[in-house]
Order: C-alpha cells, then sequence, then structure tokens
C-alpha cells in the first residue's frame, strides 16, 4: 500500500491533480475577490448617488437665497473655484500674488459627487491655514450660484459655472493634453465651455490649434506656464529636512517612484502587477526610494476598488510620502520613475533623469501625442526586466539626454519661475482690475 502511494506522489496523474486543485483555488479566490469588488463599486456608485441628491438640493437652497438676487455693483469681484486639495494646490502661486498685491477675491469650494464629504471640508481648512484665503471670502458652490462675479479661474474640467454673465477661465494643472478636456462628455465640461484657457507652454497651443482646425472648434488659448512650479525656487523646506523627516539617508541618491492614476486604464490588476514588479526591483536597489502615489489612488471610486492606504503599508524598506504636495519631492530625488504622468515634464523642468514605463498602448491622438513628447525627453524602460540597469545608467550619467529635456520642457512651459505673475497681470488687464 505504501509503494503504490509512494508511486502515486512521483507520478504524472499526481502532479496533474494537483495543478487542478491550484487551479481550483486560484479561480475561486479569483470569483472572490470579484464579488468583493462588486459590491465595493455598488457601494461607490450608491454613494455617489446619494451626494448627487445632496449637492442639487443645496443647489435649490441657493437659487432660494434671495440675498443673492440683487447685483452688486462697485469693485472687480474674481474668484476660484475647485473641489480638492490636490488641485487647489495649483492655484496657490496666483493667490500668494494677489494677496502680496493686495486684490480681493473669493474661493469657491464645489462639491464632487465622486469625492467624499469630507473632502470639502478640508478643503475648507486647506484654503484658510494653507492659502491664507480669509475665512469670510471661502464660499461654498450653492451659495454662489446667484453670486455676481466678473471672473471666475477653474482648474479642472469639472466646473460650476454661475447662472449670471461671468467670465470663465480655465487654469490647466499639468502639462499634455488629456482626452477629457478636449472631448464632450454629459460629465464635465471641455476648454471650448470656458472663454479663455490658461495653457502650460507653446506646445499645448499648437496641439489644440490643431484639434480645432480638424473639429471647427475655436477656443482662446494663453500660454502662461504653470504656476505650482514657480514654487521650485522656495520648496519650503530643505533637502536634509525632507529626508530626515521620511527617515532617509541625505548620503544616498534618492529615486522617486511615482505612478499614475490612470495609468492602466484595463483593470486594477494589471497595475497591481506593475506596482509589485517595481517595488521589489527597488526593494532591493541600494537608493534612498520614495513612494509618491497620485492622489487620485487614494479616492475609493479611481483606484477601482483598490485600497491603497492599505496597500502600502507594509513597504517598510522605501519611505511614502504622504503629503499632498509634489515640490519637495521633484524638488529633492536624483531620477524619477513614472509611466504616463504629467509629473515627467515637471521633472524634466529640473533637468533631472526620467525612466518612463509605459503599461498600456494608447489610441487617442493626444494620448499618442503626449507619450511621444515623454519619450523624447525619458529614458523608456520597455521591459521591467531592464529596470535595474536602466536606473543605474541614469544615476551614473545624469547628463544623458539632458539636451533634449531642456528642449521638451521648453516646449511644455511658458515662463519659468514667473508664471503666477504671467497670470495675475493677465487677469488685471483683461478685467482692469484696481489694487484694494
Amino acid at each position: 500500500m505504501k509503494d503504490e502511494t509512494r508511486k502515486y506522489e512521483n507520478s504524472r496523474e499526481a502532479r496533474e491533480d494537483q495543478g487542478r486543485i491550484k487551479d481550483l483555488m486560484a479561480n475561486r479566490n479569483w470569483r472572490t475577490g470579484e464579488m468583493a469588488r462588486s459590491v465595493r463599486r455598488f457601494v461607490q456608485y450608491l454613494l455617489i448617488i446619494i451626494r448627487l441628491i445632496i449637492i442639487t438640493m443645496l443647489n435649490v437652497i441657493g437659487l432660494l437665497n434671495v440675498m443673492n438676487w440683487k447685483r452688486r455693483g462697485g469693485k472687480k469681484r474674481i474668484a476660484f473655484q475647485t473641489y480638492s486639495i490636490h488641485l487647489a494646490q495649483h492655484f496657490q502661486p496666483v493667490i500668494t500674488q494677489l494677496l502680496k498685491e493686495k486684490i480681493e477675491f473669493s474661493f469657491i469650494i464645489l462639491i464632487h459627487p465622486q469625492f467624499p464629504l469630507r473632502s470639502a471640508r478640508e478643503l475648507r481648512s486647506y484654503a484658510r491655514d494653507v492659502l491664507l484665503v480669509p475665512n469670510k471670502n471661502i464660499k461654498f458652490y450653492w451659495k454662489t450660484i446667484l453670486g455676481t462675479y466678473d471672473l471666475v479661474i477653474y482648474n479642472d474640467a469639472y466646473a460650476k459655472f454661475p447662472i449670471r454673465k461671468t467670465l470663465n477661465w480655465l487654469m490647466w494643472h499639468g502639462a499634455g493634453i488629456a482626452p477629457r478636456r478636449i472631448m464632450a462628455s454629459i460629465r464635465h465640461k471641455t476648454l471650448f465651455d470656458f472663454d479663455l484657457s490658461l495653457m502650460a507652454g507653446p506646445h499645448d497651443v499648437s496641439v489644440v490649434k490643431e484639434f480645432c482646425r480638424e473639429n471647427g472648434y475655436s477656443a482662446e488659448l494663453v500660454p502662461v506656464g504653470l504656476p505650482f512650479l514657480d514654487r521650485f525656487t522656495d520648496p519650503g523646506i530643505s533637502r536634509e529636512r525632507y529626508l530626515k523627516n521620511l527617515s532617509l539617508d541625505t548620503n544616498k541618491k534618492t529615486i522617486l517612484f511615482a505612478p499614475h492614476w490612470g495609468a492602466t486604464k484595463a483593470s486594477s490588476q494589471m497595475l497591481n502587477r506593475y506596482f509589485d514588479q517595481c517595488i521589489n526591483i527597488l526593494h532591493e536597489s541600494d537608493y534612498n526610494v520614495i513612494l509618491k502615489l497620485h492622489a487620485c489612488l487614494l479616492n475609493n471610486f479611481h483606484a477601482k476598488g483598490v485600497d491603497w492606504k492599505k496597500r502600502v503599508q507594509g513597504l517598510h524598506t522605501i519611505a511614502i510620502d504622504r503629503n499632498i504636495d509634489d515640490i519637495p519631492a521633484l524638488a529633492f530625488s536624483d531620477i524619477l520613475i513614472t509611466d504616463f504622468s504629467s509629473r515627467a515634464f515637471n521633472f524634466m523642468m529640473l533637468n533631472k533623469p526620467v525612466i518612463l514605463i509605459f503599461q498600456v498602448p494608447f489610441t487617442e491622438p493626444v494620448d499618442v501625442d503626449k507619450s511621444s513628447l515623454m519619450k523624447r525627453g525619458s529614458l523608456v524602460c520597455d521591459h521591467l526586466d531592464d529596470l535595474k540597469s536602466t536606473i543605474k545608467q541614469a544615476i551614473d550619467k545624469p547628463e544623458v539626454l539632458s539636451v533634449e529635456r531642456r528642449r521638451v520642457a521648453s516646449e511644455c512651459f511658458a515662463n519659468f519661475n514667473k508664471s503666477a505673475e504671467a497670470v495675475v497681470g493677465l487677469i488685471k488687464n483683461r478685467i482692469k482690475l484696481e489694487q484694494s
């Protein structure tokens, strides 16, 4: 009997049976995971419906507020509108410049159905404590529906215009054209709905103009740069303090791994595999490694059911920068590893090496154009097996592609380090703004 058992254990049939059992277990685990993801997705959509109902009720209350019916005269009124901290930070240099010139403005908080309601409260605190907007000038959108403004500036295609006639400007929050900015949708506006678009640089202007010619659109486009990047001249913290806060060695080179939230539109499983493989390779390196997730990966809806806060808890050998602010991480890292994030362009502005890993093929013409522009100034890693050697090349020879990085940066961004001044100058010129 023992001999027969031993023969079976060593036989091909036993190996095949074991393989079938593993396949069945894997299939069961996959189905269980899919069911859990489906439940989470259902809950997310249910929460969106509840938020939409709340938003609608608040908007109705705003329309019934007779105090807003009377048009106010006097000095010019401008405002900024956004729905999250990660977008609001792009207004910071412009707001700082307005405060410096003692020009009054309002800050309008929009509630987004895909973001938890607490994000609106957090945004209010951020506007007051970080952007230093006077508390009386911070307003929720439903209180401003009938308000009178000469100019409102937005930084995302998801925007709500006041009912009364207002100049509406879109200030882009990154270089490179995203399809959602130019392609119509019932869920958000496009740049063609705005009176003027404040563009990052000449390349984006030329891409949109070409799209306009081919599709019969028209738009006023002004390349002003990216005010957010003005802060590279003063990140607000030293390199030593930043690295020590993350418990990193100030004498080592630093790698920043910054995956984009939409890098793999195909599936969250693909993003998980790509992420795990990169982390395993970086874990073995002898450099400081900082992981900085995109803010949208921390939003359950955009993360496709993956809880990234829990996902990164066990990464003890890799520092996690949880601050919403990108500037210190970009300023003090030596190389950037990313996929399809516009952070690549921001890093090229500093003329430092970018390693690019593309995970999915691109079909939209603007995506193809953006990826081609990124590749020009990046070390492209076609296979993750080559990542380790590509990192070594970037560390040992940072001057490789230096000239091309500068060229790409000059095409992507206008007004290096002076973008906020350019935006404020345009505001003052267009609406004849007077200092208070």
